[in-house]
């Protein structure tokens, strides 16, 4: 872990706008991270707590990194599948059509795609058994064993 005397004092910004919040699927990744950045240097210019603002410019810029780090992942087709929602069949097709860009050298071999390109389907990042029913059903055992299974 690098010293805090030892980092730049502002941070890089991620490249895409908004590119963090889409990937992750939290809307509000983006302007929390922003705002933490900007908590630091209000600490820094109005109470002269250096410190603390580099601590927290640290702190954000290991966010960003880790989730670039994330999205710049390479993905197989069905890697991709799996993650998106969408079909390989229907990625494909984006691929043909140059919605997505495709990582494969000279357009040979599998089809690679990298994590921030990819769309996400509306509803695939829902948490298992967080549905309506299922929480409803909990005090009484959860959707387990319903209607006698």
């Amino acid at each position: 872990m690098p010293r805090l005397a030892a980092l730049p004092a502002t941070t890089r910004k991620t490249a895409l706008p908004g590119a963090v919040s889409r990937y992750v699927g939290v809307t509000g990744l983006d302007a929390v991270i922003d705002s933490i950045e900007a908590e630091a240097a209000r600490q820094r210019d109005l109470f002269g707590n250096n410190l603390g603002a580099r601590g927290m410019e640290w702190a954000a810029a290991e966010i960003r990194r880790a989730l670039e780090a994330e999205g710049n992942e390479e993905l197989t087709l069905a890697e991709a599948a799996r993650r998106s929602g969408y079909s390989e069949d229907h990625l494909c097709r984006l691929v043909r059509q140059g919605r997505i860009p495709d990582l494969r050298a000279a357009r040979r071999g599998p089809i690679r795609i990298r994590a921030w390109d990819l769309p996400i389907k509306p509803g695939t990042l829902q948490i298992p058994g967080a549905d309506a029913h299922g929480l409803a059903s909990r005090p009484f055992g959860g959707t387990e064993g319903h209607h006698g299974r």
